[in-house]
């Protein structure tokens, strides 16, 4: 179970980074950033930073758990439930809420995956070899 959350969290990661990595000033229009240049700076920022994750967690796939994949899965549930509480609280708000409903929804589903991915998976590690 863990390979497929980590799977299905990194190629989310790394979509939505290449979307936003090679239009971000189209995706700033899109919400509204107009006449902000700086808008397109940022999201390419944020790309860079979704798709460092998004390959962390791909070239981590089967390490989740134990001493060495507790940090990823942590900075994981960290990210992912953040970004649902942020995208959540902007729907029922009404900003935007066909865009930040869905991503809130798979958000806080990736956040409820790595949690029990860190807190209740108590599977057996194999020892690292010396």
């Amino acid at each position: 179970m863990a390979v497929v959350i980590m799977t299905l969290a990194a190629l989310f990661l790394i979509a939505l980074g290449a979307v936003l990595n090679f239009a971000p000033t189209e995706i700033a229009g899109m919400l509204g950033f107009t006449g902000m240049p700086v808008a397109g700076v940022a999201l390419q920022v944020l790309a860079g930073a979704l798709l460092a994750l998004g390959v962390i967690n791909w070239m981590a796939r089967g390490a989740v758990g134990g001493v060495f994949g507790r940090p990823i899965g942590m900075g994981n549930m960290l990210f992912y439930g953040v970004s649902a509480f942020g995208l959540l609280r902007a729907a029922n708000a009404s900003v935007l809420p066909t865009v930040t409903l869905p991503l809130g929804v798979v958000t806080a589903l990736f956040a409820l995956g790595f949690a029990w991915l860190v807190i209740a998976d108590k599977r057996p590690q194999a020892r690292e070899s010396r």
